[in-house]
């Protein structure tokens, strides 16, 4: 039997033999990795302490046909976290809370997710950023990116669209020409420590991205302004709805104008419709009425199956055909063919139709464009409806003939109107004139595209002398404008009830599309309301919005020796003292004028300089010079103001100064 002592010997040999294995174990390990797998590992240990980040590119300017801005950049803040290591949690939520206007336990609610991660609020501005204080070992991240910004808010709204707070485009402009907006991600790598911070740098891999390219619009800011501002006012005085203007150079096709009410707000969409988003001047198709007769009159006079003095008996008034009657406004016995349109007469037209036939009517309407898509550079165009006539019944010659039984979008009745203003020829619409690079430079200008010729130069001559004498002695008076021949046409059409099964007797699409001047057009212009109530018939609602939009343009043009190139003998009226600019005009609504210096007016009255680029401490110290009073949003240099330079401002108005610092 061992003694005691022999145990205990063995017990602490065996002990001295297992920590001997243990160091040999260890060691080898050691010498495995330091020696045998040295280099594998130090090419390993780097590459687990390197992280690429992705580096966002600037999304490009959008500007109206004169440079000014209709979208740019902004910086924004975005402020998310790990709630799980998130200290002080009532002390955060309390600070968001007094800076956003939310509440507390909106953000306490998300700060006790079970999440990794959760955004607590995104899109701040800087001037909001300045006011929360979180140090570093909060718990809060804070990401600086990019937003998008309309300085014009709903100014053109449904054209531009909106892009989303990821700077990709929904709508409009912004979702057509996404590609070409967002330029391309670039990425740099860098080092992180073990607890994924940033260390020093070094010189790592980087590819710097590349900003997107900038957009130059036919978009007249000013056309546009009128063409909402005289609209909105057309639509309260008549009680309508709502309502569309489109307003088109017929020779090239460049779209100066385009609106239809109710808009919305491109920095907040989420407050506004669907319906209100939309640009239903190219989304919504109609049933015209009497604009329409120009696809029957084009047809008759380019086929010489009707000459202008030919004489029509209008039948005082009522018109038996297949399927029903055709009656007029008034009661008309024997017209012209000239005075069916200067009356807008439905039973001369029909009469007409008869001898023109399904066939040429179906022809022409689509030489003209209605039934496709004019393909003008938005998203959300229809094509319309117009129907082959081997679907007509018997009555559809009729209905055709005069506007109903067919679906035309606003653009496509204003680009039918223009295709005569433009002597015979069909011009593809758009809204975007020019492509900048990142840098500024021209990438491309988008040149005149004709799609057909639809008539001869002799017959778009007869048919602008008839629509000139609908304005001068027919349906279209209130549209007429002394020193300027103005051509145009009237409409007025009763709404298919779906319930009924009938056309409606108390709701109408009220319209008057018109071109000037009438001999050599520059201008083409469609004014639409929907279900006017105090008046109804286009010549007495839109006619006179036309009237008005059209004398604020010329107004706006401010050049005579321009208005005497176009053979035009216009005095310039005060239609309205507010919102004038100081322009340099041009035949071909080339690039405004403004100047850094203010130019006093009056004792009273001040032209406002363009801030641009200046620091805001500049702007705001110049501003506060003339007697303006200052309202920063941003930081850093100013890249936009409202009102705008060359803006006739009295002292102690408010200009807004929006900074955008470098990215």
């Amino acid at each position: 039997m061992a003694s005691p002592n022999n145990r205990s010997r063995k017990l602490i040999y065996a002990w001295i033999g297992i920590f001997s294995l243990f160091w040999i174990v260890l060691v080898g390990h050691f010498f495995v990795i330091q020696v045998l797998e040295g280099e594998e590992w130090a090419k390993r240990i780097p590459q687990q302490s390197k992280r690429r980040l992705t580096l966002e590119p600037q999304r490009g300017i959008i500007y109206d046909r004169n440079f000014n801005m209709l979208a740019f950049n902004l910086a924004r803040f975005s402020f998310g976290a790990n709630p799980g290591r998130v200290k002080h949690p009532q002390k955060i939520a309390a600070q968001l809370a007094k800076v956003t206007g939310e509440s507390a336990e909106f953000y306490l609610k998300r700060l006790r997710s079970k999440k990794s991660f959760v955004w607590l609020t995104r899109g701040m501005l800087p001037e909001q950023v300045e006011q929360l204080k979180f140090p570093p070992s909060s718990g809060i991240t804070t990401i600086k990116k990019s937003q998008r910004f309309y300085p014009n808010h709903n100014l053109a709204s449904q054209v531009i669209g909106f892009a989303n707070i990821d700077n990709l485009g929904i709508s409009g402009v912004e979702l057509q020409y996404d590609e070409l907006l967002q330029g391309k991600t670039g990425w740099k790598v860098i080092l992180v420590d073990a607890t994924h911070k940033p260390v020093a740098e070094v010189e790592l891999p980087e590819k710097s991205p590349v900003d997107g390219c900038s957009l130059v619009l036919t978009i007249d800011r000013e056309y546009q302004m009128i063409a909402e501002d005289e609209l909105e006012k057309g639509i309260e005085k008549y009680g309508a709805k709502g309502g569309v203007v489109v307003m088109l150079d017929p020779r090239s096709g460049e779209v100066l104008a385009m609106t239809s009410l109710p808009d919305y707000d491109p920095n907040f969409p989420g407050k506004f419709s669907a319906f209100e988003q939309k640009n239903r001047v190219i989304t919504d198709g109609y049933e015209p009425g009497s604009p329409f007769k120009i696809v029957t009159a084009a047809a008759a006079l380019e086929k010489h199956i009707v000459s202008p003095r030919d004489k029509i008996d209008c039948e005082n008034g009522v018109y038996r055909v297949p399927g029903g009657k055709i009656t007029d406004h008034k009661r008309f016995s024997v017209l012209t063919f000239q005075q069916v349109i200067e009356n807008s007469s439905n039973i001369g037209m029909a009469k007409i139709a008869q001898k023109v036939g399904a066939d040429q009517i179906y022809r022409y309407a689509r030489a003209f464009g209605i039934g496709n898509p004019t393909g003008i550079d938005l998203p959300g165009e229809i094509a319309g409806v117009l129907r082959n006539p081997v679907y007509w019944s018997a009555s559809d010659l009729y209905r055709i003939a005069i506007g109903y039984g067919v679906l035309v979008t606003p653009l496509q009745l204003a680009c039918a109107y223009a295709a005569i203003a433009n002597n015979g020829i069909l011009m593809k619409p758009r809204v975007v004139k020019a492509v900048l690079s990142e840098h500024g430079e021209i990438l491309e200008e988008k040149e005149p595209v004709t799609i057909r010729r639809v008539v001869s130069e002799s017959t778009a001559k007869i048919l602008r002398q008839f629509f000139t004498g609908v304005v001068e002695r027919g349906t279209g008076i209130r549209a007429r404008i002394a020193g300027v021949k103005v051509a145009g046409k009237t409409g007025t059409a009763r709404k298919y009830d779906p319930k009924a099964g009938k056309y409606s007797d108390k709701r109408f699409i009220a319209t008057f599309v018109g071109f000037l001047p009438a001999d050599n057009p520059t201008l083409v212009c469609l004014v639409m309301m929907d279900e006017p109530r105090n008046s109804y018939y286009g010549g007495q609602t839109c006619a006179p919005v036309f009237n008005r939009i059209v004398r604020r343009v010329l107004d706006l043009m401010q050049s005579k020796q321009i208005l005497a190139a176009q053979d035009l003998n216009y005095s310039f009226s005060s239609v309205s003292q507010q919102g004038s600019f100081l322009l340099c005009g041009a035949r071909n609504h080339e690039m405004q004028l403004t100047s850094r210096t203010p130019t006093t007016i009056s004792d009273n009255q001040i032209v406002l300089p363009d801030l641009r680029r200046m620091s805001l401490r500049d702007a705001v110290k110049l501003l506060t010079d003339i007697g303006c009073k200052a309202k920063i949003i941003g930081t850093g240099r100013v890249v936009a103001q409202q009102p705008d330079a060359g803006t006739v401002v009295s002292k102690g108005q408010l200009c807004v100064i929006y900074g955008q610092p470098k990215m």
